[in-house]
């Protein structure tokens, strides 16, 4: 069955309970996935994992003061489980529609169309407009503007403070902004993993380099907050969740991995992460 059909079929208006019991117990969806170029589970953690590690991991010291050094800490390995939860929770009713439904994968939009669709009958008529927000939110959240704003910001104070160039940030955003498009026309996922693999050891590089110039010199907590205030507080959250956020990933890796079983479970990619 072909990702088209798969949108065809599935609907709110579909009559709920017509899916006999024993028929849904015999139907596994990730048996009935065809998919001409399937990514490895090595080719999905590193594609996680650069979500995880993405360039929100850099706002990580704003949050931790905005949220004090006991309960920020605390704060972001609770914020930690919470969203690995919420995956476990999202990942684990599309499977659950899907059986029920005979559908080989869903997306996350659909998800939650058909979760409304099943579940009572007030929330019924919500899935469809719920369905249309998911769709808009992922795009603008997931738009690129802000990245290319930070990269070229990032260039420009690198490069004019250490060259004789004084170019305007405008000029640095253009050319981030050109490799970034060439790299977006990139339709599968599959051929995305080296990308996320030289982004990630970047990411990797930049924290060690930022942990070394931070630790080289004794610290002092004298100064720094135990605990945020409720304006630092919304700070903190903000920061943290934007550090953590890897929303738009989860169906895209997950319903083109080739064991899709291997996503969740123990230890599973979304555990390791």
């Amino acid at each position: 069955m072909t990702s088209t059909q798969t949108l065809t079929q599935v609907s709110s208006e579909d009559v709920v309970g017509k899916i006999n019991p024993t028929e849904e117990e015999d139907y596994d969806p990730y048996q009935h996935r065809s998919i001409a170029k399937p990514n490895s589970t090595i080719g999905t953690f590193i594609h996680v994992m650069k979500g995880a590690m993405g360039v929100g991991i850099l706002s990580m010291p704003y949050a931790i003061r905005n949220g004090g050094l006991i309960f920020g800490v605390i704060g972001t390995f609770l914020l930690g489980l919470l969203y690995s939860h919420c995956v476990h929770l999202l990942v684990g009713t599309a499977y659950k529609i899907c059986k029920r439904d005979r559908v080989p994968m869903l997306t996350f939009a659909q998800t939650v169309d058909r979760a409304c669709a099943l579940g009572p009958a007030r929330t019924r008529p919500l899935g469809k407009i719920l369905k249309t927000f998911i769709d808009y939110y992922l795009m603008i959240a997931v738009a690129p503007m802000i990245y290319m704003v930070f990269v070229g910001s990032t260039l420009h104070d690198v490069i004019n403070n250490r060259t004789d160039l004084n170019w305007d940030v405008r000029i640095y955003i253009l050319l981030a902004a050109m490799p970034a498009i060439v790299i977006t026309q990139v339709r599968e996922v599959k051929y995305l993993v080296p990308f996320s693999a030289i982004a990630t050891t970047l990411i990797f590089a930049n924290v060690v380099i930022s942990l070394y110039y931070i630790f080289r010199e004794p610290l002092s907590t004298d100064d720094r907050d135990l605990f945020p205030t409720f304006s630092s507080l919304t700070k903190f959250l903000g920061a943290a969740y934007f550090a953590f956020d890897a929303t738009s990933l989860i169906f895209p890796v997950s319903n083109q991995m080739k064991n899709p079983q291997h996503y969740l479970g123990c230890p599973g990619i979304v555990n390791v992460n």
